[in-house]
């Protein structure tokens, strides 16, 4: 009687399956004579993880968090407690607490454009709004500046920057670099042309 392929291989596989339950079986006896036992309770650790020092992770993390100072144990690092105190007081803090709680989650565009408006204080225009300031000094684009800096011009400066669409923005460049114009002129006269 002879056996085709398929059939030598389905034998051949159960035959390798049951050889190797009994190599485990085998393991695992040996393994039960001398087991491993946990570093910290003493209890035995089973087979399939042998490998490991602790029985649980609570084992683990009270023997390696011996000697570690929690901020509550912690007694002398007094001056860093007095240093996050004064920087708590102070205020830069407060403007950082101030944005972070008003403005959450929020771009710094989103942010920006919350508070001086999402449309050009010109035309109305509601597409690629930047924040310009009157004054005509260099300004920064909002994606260049910092929270600290959008901080101070939400907070302190809120007066001396406005919304304009690029068309508006490059015009008034043009009127206050080439023509020395100041800001409420420019809005005076682009404002009656509208």
């Amino acid at each position: 009687m002879t056996l085709s392929k398929s059939e030598c291989a389905k034998l051949g596989s159960q035959k390798s399956r049951e050889v190797s339950a009994e190599i485990k079986r085998k393991n695992i006896e040996r393994y039960l004579q001398n087991p491993k036992l946990c570093k910290k309770c003493g209890s035995i650790i089973s087979y399939e993880k042998r490998r490991n020092n602790f029985c649980k992770m609570s084992c683990a993390a009270s023997v390696r968090n011996i000697g570690r100072i929690r901020c509550s144990q912690n007694k002398h690092n007094y001056k860093d407690f007095v240093k996050r105190d004064l920087y708590i007081k102070s205020e830069k803090y407060k403007l950082m607490r101030y944005t972070s709680t008003k403005f959450r989650k929020k771009s710094k565009r989103e942010v920006l454009l919350s508070v001086f408006g999402d449309s050009c204080s010109i035309c109305d225009f509601k597409k690629r709004i930047c924040i310009h300031r009157k004054d005509g000094t260099d300004h920064k684009p909002f994606w260049d500046m910092s929270w600290d800096e959008i901080n101070n011009v939400i907070t302190k400066d809120k007066d001396q920057y406005t919304s304009l669409c690029y068309r508006c923005h490059k015009s008034t460049h043009w009127c206050m670099d080439i023509l020395n114009m100041s800001w409420n002129d420019i809005y005076d006269r682009l404002t009656q042309h509208l």
